[in-house]
This record gives C-alpha cells, sequence and structure tokens, in this order.
C-alpha cells in the first residue's frame, strides 16, 4: 500500500515543495519516490499554495509545513525532577525571559528538546523553541480545509533526512534566506544557532541588476565559485562573485566558530537549503573545515530510489 504526503518550505516569497510516496517491499522495507518537486517564488502565499495543492493532487494526502521567524532559548532543569514540574520551571523560565526581553508570552507558542547538560551531570538542558502564534495562524488561514499534518521548525526536522550513527558528531548548514546550524552531538540536538549572513543577502544584492529574484536565484545556481585548485573561471557565468563571496566568508567564519567552540569533534558537515546549489560550495566549506569531512545533504531515501532527473534537481 502506498502512502504519500507534501513537504512544504515556506520562505519570505519563496516556496519549496516535495511530494514523497512510501511503498512497503515484499521484505517490508520502505520505499520512497519522489512524486513532484519545485521551488517557486510567489507574491500571494494563499493562492501560490493552493495552486501547489491543485497540482500535486495533494489535497486528501498529510502536508507538513514549516515554522518561520522562531526564536531558540536554552534553560537548565535538575534531571531527577518531576515531568510536570521540569515543564513548569521551563515555563517559569522562559516568562521570566519574555519579561526581560519585553515579550508578551501569551502571544507566543513554545515547545523544547530535552538533552544532557554539557556543563552539569546533574542537570538537563532545554532547548526551547517559540514562535508567535500570529505566524502559525498565517498558515492555518492559508491551509484552511487542507491536511496538515504537521508544523515544525526545519532545524529540528532536518535531521529525519540523513542516517547517522548515534556516536557521529555532525553539524547541518541550512543556507536558506536565513541560515540555521543544527549541531548534532552523539544523534541528538545539541544546539541551534541563527546567522546573521544568508541567502537573502545574496539574493538583494543580484536583484539590483537582475530586477527578479527568481533571476537572483538562478544565477546562483550558475556560479560556481572560487576553490584552490579551481581553474580559471568563466567571466560571463560568475559576474555576480562579488555579491556571492562575502556573504559566503561571514557563513563559513561564523560555522567555523559554532564547531570550534562546541566540546564534541565535529564529524561532517551537511550543506543544504538555497545555497547548495551553488556549485563548489562543498568545496569551500572543506577548505575551512579541515577536520570535518563537508558535503552536500543528500536525502537517505535517494539512495533507494530510482532518480528520474539529476541529483542537483533534487537538491535545489
Amino acid at each position: 500500500m502506498a502512502n504519500s504526503s507534501l513537504g512544504i518550505y515556506i520562505d519570505d516569497g519563496l516556496i519549496k515543495y516535495a511530494k514523497v510516496q512510501k511503498t512497503k517491499d515484499s521484505t517490508k522495507n520502505d520505499n520512497f519516490k519522489v512524486e513532484a518537486f519545485n521551488v517557486v517564488f510567489y507574491e500571494n502565499l494563499e493562492r501560490e499554495l493552493n495552486k501547489i495543492i491543485s497540482e500535486t493532487g495533494s489535497s486528501k494526502i498529510p502536508i507538513s509545513v514549516n515554522l518561520s521567524n522562531e526564536m531558540y532559548n536554552y534553560f537548565e532543569v535538575i534531571s531527577l525532577m518531576q515531568k510536570k514540574d521540569r515543564a513548569q520551571s521551563i515555563k517559569i523560565d522562559f516568562e521570566t525571559l519574555c519579561d526581560e526581553k519585553g515579550y508578551n508570552a501569551n502571544d507566543l507558542e513554545a515547545r523544547y528538546l530535552l538533552r544532557e547538560s554539557e556543563s552539569n551531570t546533574d542537570k538537563l538542558t532545554a532547548i526551547h523553541v517559540s514562535v508567535e502564534k500570529d505566524e502559525i495562524n498565517k498558515i492555518a488561514n492559508a491551509l484552511v480545509g487542507k491536511k496538515v499534518s504537521s508544523v515544525r521548525p526545519i532545524t529540528t526536522s532536518i535531521i529525519n533526512l540523513i542516517d547517522i550513527d548515534e556516536k557521529e558528531n555532525v553539524v547541518i548548514v541550512n543556507l536558506e534566506k536565513e541560515t540555521k546550524v543544527t549541531t548534532i552531538v552523539d544523534g541528538m540536538i545539541s544546539k541551534i544557532d541563527i546567522l546573521q549572513a544568508g541567502m537573502k543577502d545574496i539574493l538583494s544584492a543580484i536583484k539590483e541588476t537582475e530586477n527578479s529574484e527568481r533571476k537572483a536565484y538562478e544565477v546562483c545556481k550558475n556560479t560556481t565559485i572560487y576553490t584552490q585548485g579551481t581553474d580559471v573561471l568563466d567571466a560571463d557565468e560568475n559576474e555576480h562573485l562579488e555579491e556571492i563571496m562575502p556573504v559566503l566568508y561571514n557563513i563559513v567564519q561564523q560555522t567555523k566558530e559554532i564547531i570550534e567552540d562546541c566540546p564534541a569533534t565535529i564529524h561532517k558537515i551537511f550543506i543544504t537549503g538555497l545555497g547548495s546549489t551553488i556549485n563548489n560550495i562543498d568545496l569551500y566549506f572543506q577548505e575551512y573545515a579541515v577536520n570535518s569531512k563537508c558535503e552536500i545533504l543528500r536525502p537517505f531515501f535517494l539512495e533507494n530510489t530510482t532518480m528520474n532527473t539529476s541529483f542537483n534537481d533534487y537538491i535545489e
């Protein structure tokens, strides 16, 4: 029996989506097939979502959507606390933080993940994620009547795309308009960082001459960046390097600092998102991360599926 689902990633003026079908073979193993996928730029969110759902035949299947503009905080709790007392302690810490920063805690929806504290064996660290309820309502209003099964931040759900050993430490650099870095230690999320630099800086700079964000994105896809040993690049095909390279350098340096600050050795760096389509991006990261292997994030199920198009298109 085949089960399909639609994953939608919404960013500022941009939507990426993929419809995936899961079946079981004769040995009860899961097989995956990508039925439809695309990157689109939109002006009216609700209209574009309805178009995608209609064109992919997804009106009656589960839909997963990302959260945007979420905030991350970290609170420590005593590990021996009862579950309800632990939840109350985290709630009080968050409300205190909101008072300090002038936020209204009632306007925010919050969830958290627990991990062992890196500094105190008697405590747990709560990775606390919060988002304005208006952000959730915006998604809900745009998908009224649709079968929305989950609304989650990409930083925590993206680890489902890779198959890592529980003792393997990795960093996932998600190069979207806003760069988000997820650090995974011993198979569990350890930290989430939001960087100041992102693809929004590159796209907006290129858009000034190309007059279209879509064209700016196509420029990035057709650009090959400089790395050690790179042959002379075609100037006509790489005329926007001056807009691209300073931002990427900033991202790489911030990522390097995150890795150096991590108490555990990072074995791999996975690169994904809009920026992963820039040619040589993995080689560029590798030059600055000599102790970690850098590669483009390849969803685990692509290993077991027949690819009807190029790998780069799937990654996009």
